[in-house]
């Protein structure tokens, strides 16, 4: 009867660490990364289903893809806030977003978006300003994380 010498301890920790790194790498690769949305309707439509909730209201009711309000509460008209994208006016933007479509009709200043700093933030052609907490919850939306 012949018998096989059992491997060395050497080769099943490296069959034990490669089998580690695959199984994520694995995982990773199932997982098909989340396209950014492309209008503002199928961004409202993405954050319509996330949690807690994000509320929206358009900029034109007639025109929506002009721009987006994104509010932390349900809002009214009255309080959406009418001021300038720039940090200065920052702390007025507590709960409350702004987005537009970046398009060859709406372009944006070289510099502005690293000007606005934290306030900031653009995913595709979708341009965010305001709520540095609010933005993060949008991001994290976005990229399917949160939803219900």
């Amino acid at each position: 009867m012949l018998f096989r010498k059992p491997l060395p301890v050497w080769m099943y920790v490296i069959l034990f660490v490669v089998s580690c790194l695959l199984i994520p790498l694995a995982n990773r690769l199932r997982s098909r990364p989340i396209d950014p949305p492309r209008t503002l309707s199928e961004l409202r439509s993405r954050l319509s289903r996330c949690a807690p909730p994000l509320y929206t209201v358009w900029y034109f009711e007639d025109n929506p893809e002009n721009g987006i309000w994104i509010c932390a509460q349900p809002p009214s008209r009255k309080q959406l806030p009418i001021l300038f994208r720039h940090p200065i006016h920052a702390n007025h933007w507590k709960g409350f977003v702004f987005c537009e479509r970046i398009s060859k009709q709406c372009t944006i200043p070289e510099g502005t978006i690293r000007d606005w700093g934290e306030h900031a933030m653009q995913i595709g052609p979708l341009l965010f300003f305001g709520d540095p907490d609010l933005l993060r919850r949008i991001r994290k939306a976005i990229e399917g994380e949160h939803y219900a």
